[in-house]
């Protein structure tokens, strides 16, 4: 991403993520990393599309120094973090192996499924799994498959880095925190998909149905503005 680069609601996010994060300062390797631990999830941040978000995944260059394929990985963690929704710690465990690219016998359909994704905030790990459907994901599926095919070992972790220089990265190329495409994911399921609440609380792997309602409820008071909008035109 050339320096300087925005892309609509970017900074409105930033700032308004200040104002709902704590600053965590870490010391590692005789350096020290700000991170930011989320208060409380601000629901009414802008929201960036899907495109808004493909464009700044392309942006990332492939090669970055002496590194071949170092931009490769960036795309793909990010495409993941929309994709899964999952907290950043969650997607650094996924390996090659948990990833399978199959077909629907009866209808033909290509899909991308995720096996056993973890729920690390649960003091029992609950596993869940996650399908993607390659005609409405495949920019994004894209991405990860070019990343998953430098990777030599079906064991191998997807992204070996510590989840502080993850939290560096998402940031550099998106101007946006890792929870943030979370926050995006769990509208658009709404949004495009219909998900409900106990939908939306599976594909989190949720234990309670409250943190699923809040995003059905936020939409449908979306919905309801642009409604309004629409008569005030009119009228």
């Amino acid at each position: 991403m050339k320096e300087g680069t925005t892309f609509p609601g970017q900074e409105k996010s930033v700032e308004t993520s200040s104002a709902t994060h704590d600053e965590i300062k870490i010391k590692s390797q005789d350096r020290t990393v700000v991170r930011r631990k989320k208060r409380g999830a601000n629901l009414n941040a802008k929201v960036l599309s899907r495109n808004e978000i493909l464009a700044m995944i392309k942006n990332i260059p492939d090669k970055m120094g002496g590194f071949q394929n170092k931009g490769k990985m960036y795309k793909a963690m990010i495409s993941l973090l929309y994709m899964t929704g999952a907290r950043i710690n969650e997607l650094l465990t996924l390996k090659k192996s948990q990833f399978e690219f199959t077909e629907d016998q009866e209808t033909g359909m290509k899909y991308l499924v995720i096996n056993n994704i973890p729920t690390l905030k649960r003091k029992v790990k609950f596993p869940r799994s996650q399908f993607m459907r390659k005609d409405i994901e495949g920019n994004f599926i894209d991405f990860v498959k070019v990343w998953m095919n430098e990777l030599t070992s079906d064991d191998a972790l997807l992204f070996p880095i510590k989840d502080s220089r993850a939290w560096q990265i998402v940031f550099k190329y998106t101007g946006m925190f890792p929870h943030y495409f979370r926050h995006v994911r769990n509208i658009d399921l709404v949004r495009l998909y219909g998900f409900n609440s106990f939908w939306l609380q599976r594909w989190n792997g949720w234990s309670k149905l409250q943190s699923s309602e809040s995003y059905v409820n936020l939409v449908g008071e979306d919905l309801k503005n642009k409604i309004l909008e629409v008569k005030k035109k009119i009228g």
